[in-house]
């Protein structure tokens, strides 16, 4: 799994927010969970959720100052062959920026 920035942190204007692209694969994953953690100048963590459109695409608002980490899921079922096996195998993605 993989998150692409689409646009620059350092040198979009924030105002339009972040675009990000979610892959799983190598294919856009449409209506995914996107999890944007938000650090501001005073150390404050503050946590939205963001999905993606039918071509895998988030925006992301985004302050000047402030850090992010950016993260996807994905969850697939898995058959468990005794009692004590996993039933899922997560795969993570991440991204980090800082917005000047």
């Amino acid at each position: 799994t993989e998150i692409v920035a689409l646009d620059n942190p350092y040198t979009s204007d924030p105002a339009q927010g972040i675009r990000v692209q979610v892959f799983h694969e190598g294919v856009p994953r449409a209506e995914a969970q996107v999890e944007l953690f938000e650090r501001d100048p005073d150390g404050t963590i503050t946590i939205t959720l963001h999905r993606t459109d039918a071509d895998g695409i988030a925006t992301l608002p985004v302050s000047p100052g402030h850090t992010y980490l950016v993260d996807a899921v994905v969850l697939l079922p898995l058959e468990p062959e005794a009692d004590t096996d996993p039933v899922w195998l997560t795969r993570w993605a991440s991204l980090t920026f800082q917005v000047p």
